[in-house]
């Protein structure tokens, strides 16, 4: 069976262990498909991998890491029922060419990584409807070449104040951090923004 086939013969249920044995795998699409169970460490084997979507399932469990997939330009674990925290601080620090992660509707909880923030192809970050709960708010940790476009952490249980690092974001379109606990009112940083279409800040 090719790689690029696995996805026409696998099962519902639980993922088997063996798919990590697909190493030449580049695309995965699983959404979907009512697969349930934890999503497994063998997944970190699929170090090839370019585009990962296991959305719309019923995953449980940490996300493992994916540091080694460093051509993975998307990623979509949404709307699952994930939980626990982001383990690994630089769980992300290798995804250096990734454009978008998607992690909606599932019950992640701690801190949001600040090296996600820091990935200079990222565009598209959806973290909103989990339990982020991160001591001393959003990291101030946006890059200098922040490419991002979308910025959607609505719904969770952030505090604190707004990042001054996200004025660097100047191609962010969309910015929604309402239903959280942040303090600030309109940033005057944001202004400098001309191509912000969306901010939603309650």
């Amino acid at each position: 069976m090719a790689d690029k086939e696995y996805t026409e013969y696998v099962q519902k249920g639980d993922l088997p262990d063996s798919i990590g044995n697909l190493t030449n795998l580049s695309e995965l699409d699983l959404s979907y498909s009512q697969f349930s169970g934890q999503l497994l460490c063998s997944i970190s084997k699929l170090t090839k991998l370019t585009y990962l979507d296991l959305s719309m399932n019923n995953f449980r469990g940490p996300i493992p890491s994916l540091g080694t997939a460093k051509k993975l330009t998307y990623l979509d674990l949404s709307d699952n029922v994930l939980s626990s925290q982001i383990s690994l601080p630089g769980q992300f620090e290798g995804l250096q060419n990734l454009v978008s992660i998607k992690l909606h509707n599932n019950s992640i909880n701690g801190s949001i990584p600040s090296s996600l923030f820091m990935l200079p192809s990222l565009q598209i970050i959806d973290l909103s409807n989990n339990q982020f709960n991160q001591l001393g708010g959003i990291p101030d940790k946006f890059s200098t070449m922040c490419a991002l476009r979308t910025l959607d952490l609505h719904g969770n249980q952030l505090d604190g104040s707004m990042p001054k690092s996200l004025a660097n974001c100047m191609r962010l379109k969309v910015l929604d951090l309402g239903n959280n606990r942040v303090i600030d009112g309109f940033p005057c940083s944001l202004k400098k923004i001309s191509m912000l279409h969306v901010l939603v800040l309650r």
